[in-house]
């Protein structure tokens, strides 16, 4: 059947095989209860078409809204000429073509497999929702495009294009342009995203909003085959971010990434009709350049102003370097009508010199309110409990605030948001671009993007926060505050094992007991379920100790075994690296002294717990070694370490055992510059990061007494060790510490004198078997992982 709409506004119903032509006019086509295989054709006007299932759209001429609702999919959605939305609700296998003009198409739900096509135009296309196996096609213009799985894939066309990775993962192709492709964006991907054709000189790689990675050097660039895997560590871990094929990583500089993109963002704003509305514009990210944005207003779809509600304003704000906010004032008008509250749009367009645009705040809606509405009573929300499993992440819908007479009103106003009044006790409440804030509204169409996170292992009534409702009255209503209860049921935790060192002396066994540093996040009691044996020794289970003995009592060098652990349940396994260090043939290069420092001590930070191991006021006396011997053993123990940073290591001459040196004592000033005056020239050691490691020969004079020092981020200084140590003292003159926002950059010496560290703290543990280890992180700032394997070290036997 054929239906014809009038030059007016229309509204048309489709069953199937119905053809709807509504002509001239603002339109509704709907044929969201019919049975498909309807044509749908809005003609000219700001139309609205709503298919169900194998449905054809055709939006046609003006700014038309079409939604594809259908569980089945397979529609066909064109938008036409003009600025149009196009929307995936539910089903898959739909085509959405924006055609000409700026259109977004956007898949919010439905089982995926959907093609987007941007056409002519700058247009957005965006299936962050996780469906999965969608193709997105900027086409011609400078296009936005956001991907979800790993399955989705994105091709920006021609033009300079934004090209955003799930937190699953897609694969990016950005076409002719200077393309930008987001690797991270506040937000480290679960899965590794794909750029498959990245331009060197012409597209730029951004990773933004991670507070590890500030530059090119926290990044990690790793060769795999023809491909480049972009990496960087993450809490204490190495994450993959990316996968540039074909791309050489040696290639790679610091001018093909951006890492802190300044955004240009807009706020919502009211006021009564008759007075001004002013918008507040925001710059955040980098703001030490000049940038400029364009501000217009604009009556957009949905909006219920007219043009003789305000006086249309357009400008162009340049921000210099420094500033972050600008206010956009739109004049309103009085009328003696009696309205609802009006809206308009205000949107942000055109940003220069690297800006964007924020992807969820680049509008801005402006509300006249009417000074003559009627009054509203406010609806009621009652409390009510959510329920989840531990460690899973709970999502909301509008049935959760509405169903079984949770929301009431007097005034049958329909629920149209939820206002957040207090956070949640325990875990975090978030949003699509991130934390919910106080007093942030969620409509009902966006429920279903909230989420509540629990915090690890938490189960029971773990947390509560409280919102209010708000109805969709003239003017607005908001409910009294609602408690919101989670409950979660428990499960059972896998144990965490950690992985050990062991150091033996060469033709002898070692003994350890690695559920030391391993744990259980429920508590259980663990025990050692299994082991492997090392390639040079055998391992055997003593209740919970694992012994390690030589097979050749003359090897000399490393070996590695593995245990499991188990919590009558679950399994976890873990390494144990073993050091076979040389025998003394008649003494060691001993310690003049060793303090043992007990758990609880000043130099031990509260935030490190229970530590063991840890020593202060080490010192030795080259009275009779071996040099080679000694270089030999200290290169056995340089292999150890496992560090981010480039660290510098070497020995100083002290007066005698308390560490004083030309009669300056540890902890008092100038005691840094004293002792690394007194350096051993002759001896030096860069390890950890991207240094080789390689053990330096140990040539002091015989009968003096000598202490360990290691420099944080000392290992980057080049030249002799007299050159880096002045080096050193130009970038951290007094030694001062670090702290939570410089730790990764400044250098900073630390000594086995704890009293001498700026920070106050002991960073030198004993291994065992004369080997010891630095701890390259600040203590008592958060940030340090107590490991003390940032530089490891070792004298071994004498001759």
């Amino acid at each position: 059947m054929i239906i014809n709409g009038t030059s007016g506004q229309d509204n048309l119903e489709a069953k199937k095989n119905d053809q709807l032509f509504g002509f001239e006019g603002d339109d509704i086509l709907d044929a969201s209860n019919g049975q498909g295989s309807n044509l749908l054709d809005g003609g000219s006007g700001n139309d609205k078409l709503v298919g169900n299932n194998q449905d054809t759209l055709k939006g046609g001429a003006g700014t038309d809204s079409l939604y594809a609702l259908g569980s089945s999919g397979f529609n066909t959605l064109e938008g036409g000429e003009d600025n149009d939305q196009l929307f995936v609700v539910e089903g898959g296998n739909n085509t959405l073509s924006g055609e000409s003009g700026n259109d977004t198409l956007t898949v919010s739900g439905g089982s995926g497999n959907n093609t987007l096509n941007g056409g002519i135009g700058n247009d957005k296309l965006d299936v962050s929702n996780l469906t999965g196996n969608n193709i997105l096609n900027g086409n011609e213009g400078d296009d936005i495009l956001v991907g979800g799985l790993g399955s989705d894939q994105l091709f920006g066309g021609s033009g300079d294009d934004l090209l955003f990775g799930g937190v699953k993962g897609s694969k990016l192709t950005g076409g002719t342009g200077a393309d930008k492709f987001y690797l991270a964006s506040a937000a480290i991907p679960e899965v590794a995203i794909e750029v498959l054709d990245f331009t060197q000189g012409e597209d730029k790689i951004i990773i933004e909003g991670i507070p590890e990675i500030a530059n090119f050097a926290n990044l990690i660039l790793t060769q795999t085959g023809s491909d480049t895997t972009v990496k960087a560590n993450i809490g204490g871990s190495v994450k993959s971010l990316g996968i540039l094929k074909n791309i050489q990583a040696n290639i790679l500089t610091p001018n093909d990434f951006n890492f802190i993109a300044p955004i240009f963002s807009i706020t919502p704003a009211s006021a009564t009709e008759g007075n001004a509305i002013n918008f507040t514009v925001t710059r955040t990210g980098d703001n030490q350049s000049n940038q400029s944005v364009n501000v217009s207003t604009s009556i957009a779809t949905g909006d219920t102003a007219s043009a003789n509600d305000l006086i249309a304003n357009t400008q162009t704000f340049t921000f210099a370097s420094g500033e972050t906010t600008k206010t956009f004032t739109v004049q309103t008008s009085q009328d003696v009508l009696f309205e609802g509250n009006e809206t308009f749009t205000v949107s942000l367009s055109n940003p220069t010199n690297g800006a964007i645009i924020s992807l969820s705040n680049g509008t801005a809606k402006g509300t006249i309110n009417n000074d003559d509405s009627a009054p509203n009573k406010k609806p009621i929300l009652q409390n009510f409990t959510q329920n989840g499993q531990e460690d899973q992440i709970i999502s909301f819908g509008i049935g959760d605030f509405k169903d079984k007479g949770k929301y009431q009103d007097e005034d049958n106003n329909d629920l149209i948001a939820i206002k957040v009044i207090s956070l949640p006790t325990t875990g975090s409440l978030t949003f699509v671009n991130g934390q919910l804030t106080v007093n942030q509204e969620i409509s009902v169409n966006d429920l279903a993007n909230m989420r509540y996170n629990p915090v690890a292992n938490a189960n029971g009534n773990v947390a509560t926060f409280t919102v209010a409702a708000i109805d969709n009255g003239t003017p607005k209503a908001e409910s009294d505050p609602a408690t919101i209860t989670i409950n979660l049921t428990p499960v059972n935790d896998p144990p965490i094992a950690q992985n050990d060192q062991l150091s033996v002396s060469q033709g002898s066994l070692g003994t350890i007991n690695p559920l030391n540093n391993d744990s259980d996040p429920d508590g259980d009691n663990l025990k050692i379920a299994g082991k492997t044996d090392g390639k040079y020794g055998k391992v055997d289970i003593n209740g919970n100790n694992l012994t390690y003995t030589l097979l050749d009592a003359n090897y000399l060098g490393n070996d590695v075994f593995s245990y499991t652990v188990s919590d009558g349940s679950l399994s976890a396994s873990a390494n144990v690296r073993v050091t076979v260090t040389a025998k003394a043939a008649s003494g060691t290069v001993a310690p003049t002294q060793l303090i043992s420092i007990a758990p609880g001590d000043k130099l031990i930070p509260q935030e490190a717990g229970a530590l063991t191991g840890i020593v202060d006021k080490l010192a030795y006396r080259f009275s009779d070694y071996n040099p080679s011997l000694v270089k030999n053993s200290l290169q056995n123990a340089l292999n150890q370490t496992s560090a981010a940073f480039n660290n510098l290591f070497g020995l100083y001459e002290v007066d005698d055992e308390t560490g004083a040196v030309n009669g300056i004592k540890p902890g008092e000033s100038g005691y840094a510059k004293a002792a690394l005056s007194k350096v051993v020239d002759n001896f030096i050691v860069r390890v950890g990061g991207l240094s080789s490691g390689a053990a330096s020969d140990v040539v002091v004079t015989r009968g003096k007494i000598y202490s360990p020092f290691a420099i944080a981020n000392g290992g980057n200084f080049s030249g002799n060790i007299q050159q880096a140590i002045n080096a050193f003292f130009t970038a951290n003159p007094n030694n001062s510490p670090a702290n939570a926002q410089n730790y990764t950059t400044l250098p900073v010496a630390y000594f086995s004198f704890g009293v001498a560290n700026p920070d106050g703290a002991a960073h030198l543990k004993s291994f065992g078997n004369n080997t010891f280890g630095f701890e390259d992180l600040p203590a008592g700032v958060g940030v340090s992982d107590y490991d003390f394997n940032d530089t490891m070290f070792s004298f071994g036997g004498i001759a």
